[in-house]
């Protein structure tokens, strides 16, 4: 592998990173070994073909994330699997890991490896490392070799959200990543209800706000599990405020505030979601939830994990969370089979339509360092996984089976260049599962085999597919949810995926006071004045600015 130490500059810019390291050795320029040639990177193959087999086997050094508890078939392993196989054997590509490390970690360590200047062929990068790595030159230029190498189904699915990974990925004119994009849909936050204890306590579906409060008193106080004690909870939320279970972004949605989202005010400009008027008034909200008894004492203390615990032993009852949350209450329904769950959407706080939150569509991006021989080796590593994963060859029998148990292992996560299907496509596929399983006809899938075959288990009295058909059910699923969200627009997108200079530098710092201020709030250790507080601190260590550098690179995105 061939390695060079970064430029000075680089390096102070990367010191500026949360969590970098330091080198206390003098940098010097990239040698000619680490790739100093200028201009895209060169495609030397005359009739470049997206799936063509190097007659030599052509040797990437890599590193991504991955997980220790990750499960394979027997006998494969991260670093030996249908992926790595599946290279080398029709690409002639050997993939060789140079490092790996847990996703909590990954971005740290590879801070260290872009300060070292020992950076391996193929690597993942987020937004402030690839603008860092782009601006020092240290990154191949992609642009050529993407339009001659990607396949046309590639460039279908990598450019379906409108080309906005695209962009995200590119600097200065070049596109120096590919774009791990996904299906952003499928983040829309939902309301989820416990149906056996609606049916209990003749309780009706919300449609307003006011219901949902009404509900979550009636959790608390109206003793729904039956067992005569004080124990249940209406509302619950994790020590992490966000993320796809028990989270607080569904609630805020209800209130048209959009936490942790970059979103357009009425002048056109983006602002930061979690600094406007509208969460203050969520938080005020959620301290009266609390004063009444209707929040966990302990949640500040409570990861997803522990208060997944708590569903399985009822104490929750409501939740605003993802279309995959049934699939955290298995243990609930083998525990309690009189229990069930059913999905429905957000409802509004007044009369304007509550939308839910959806996120950008990439913010992490496969790079490849400047000098590698073969750049075009990462667009056709792409080319594999979109064919194999939804192309016309796919088999998910290979790469995305289930261990001997039936249990999904981690085949899938394991590739090494991925990027996933846009929301259109998507959406699509959730509609022909939705009519498979109506019919009860398998030909109509053009993905989710292994839901769809869990659903019809369910149909005939297997518990094993409960969790499966309340997430994707033709109907009152979460799937049918993010259907009618998508086709009728109902949903805010996030404006901005990537980090800016001063983002990169001081968003940790951000992030930390906006969880700490609101969670005081919540549990009553500050008034709501202190939302005012956090704005004005907020914007004073670098929020400003920050929202500044947004609208900065919007604005050139546009152009």
């Amino acid at each position: 592998m061939k390695t060079g130490k970064l430029t000075l500059a680089i390096v102070i810019m990367l010191s500026m990173v949360l969590t970098a390291c330091g080198n206390n050795d003098k940098p010097q320029e990239p040698s000619k070994e680490s790739g100093g040639n200028a201009g895209s990177a060169a495609v030397s193959d005359p009739n470049p073909e997206p799936f063509g087999k190097y007659e030599k086997t052509v040797e990437v050094h890599a590193a991504v994330a991955s997980e220790p508890n990750w499960k394979f078939p027997e006998g494969d392993s991260f670093e030996n699997n249908a992926w790595t196989r599946g290279y080398e054997q029709e690409l002639g590509i050997k993939v060789v890991y140079d490092w790996t490390t847990n996703e909590g970690s990954y971005f740290n360590k590879m801070n260290v490896a872009i300060t070292s200047g020992d950076l391996p062929d193929v690597f993942v990068v987020n937004g402030a490392q690839l603008r860092l790595l782009a601006e020092a030159d240290q990154l191949a230029d992609l642009t050529e070799v993407y339009e001659k190498y990607a396949a046309p189904f590639t460039k279908e699915l990598i450019e379906g959200d409108g080309g906005l990974g695209l962009k995200a990925a590119s600097h200065g004119g070049k596109l120096v990543g590919l774009p791990k994009s996904g299906s952003t849909i499928y983040e829309l936050p939902m309301v989820w209800l416990r149906t056996d204890w609606m049916k209990k306590l003749n309780l009706q579906e919300p449609k307003t706000m006011q219901d949902v409060l009404a509900i979550a008193e009636a959790f608390k106080n109206g003793d729904p599990d039956g067992n005569g004690k004080p124990d249940t909870f209406g509302l619950p939320i994790t020590k992490d405020l966000y993320g796809g279970m028990a989270s607080l972004t569904g609630f805020a949605n209800s209130y048209h505030a959009y936490p942790q989202m970059w979103v357009k005010d009425k002048d056109g400009k983006a602002v930061y979601g979690s600094t406007q008027p509208e969460m203050k008034a969520t938080l005020q909200q959620l301290a009266d939830m609390y004063k009444k008894g209707l929040i966990d004492p302990e949640f500040g203390v409570k990861d997803a994990e522990k208060v997944t615990d708590d569903f399985v032993n009822s104490k929750f009852g409501l939740t605003f969370g993802a279309n995959w949350n049934p699939l955290n209450f298995i243990d609930l329904k083998t525990k309690n089979p009189d229990s069930d769950w059913k999905a429905v959407p957000i409802v509004s706080s007044d009369d304007q339509t509550a939308l839910g939150s959806i996120g950008f569509p990439a913010t992490q991006f496969t790079v490849v360092r400047k000098g590698f021989e073969h750049p075009e080796a990462v667009v056709k590593m792409l080319n594999f996984y979109q064919e194999k994963r939804y192309g016309k060859t796919k088999d998910e029998s290979v790469y995305n089976p289930n261990d001997a148990k039936g249990n999904q292992t981690h085949v899938y996560t394991s590739a090494l260049v991925k990027s996933d299907k846009a929301n259109e496509m998507t959406i699509s596929d959730l509609k022909n599962l939705a009519e498979a399983v109506t019919k009860q006809d398998k030909s109509i899938l053009t993905d989710y085999i292994p839901e769809y075959e869990k659903m019809i288990k369910f149909k005939d009295g297997d518990l094993s597919g409960w969790a499966s058909t309340r997430q994707g059910g033709p109907e009152d699923s979460g799937f049918s949810i993010l259907i009618k969200a998508y086709d009728s627009s109902s949903y805010v997108a996030n404006l901005f995926g990537g980090q800016t200079e001063t983002m990169s530098a001081k968003w940790s710092t951000l992030d930390k006071l906006e969880k700490e201020t609101f969670t005081k709030i919540i549990l009553g250790y500050s008034d709501i004045s202190a939302f005012d507080e956090f704005v004005e601190k907020w914007n004073a260590l670098g929020g400003k600015k920050i929202t500044e550098e947004v609208n900065r690179d919007l604005s050139a995105q546009q152009e």
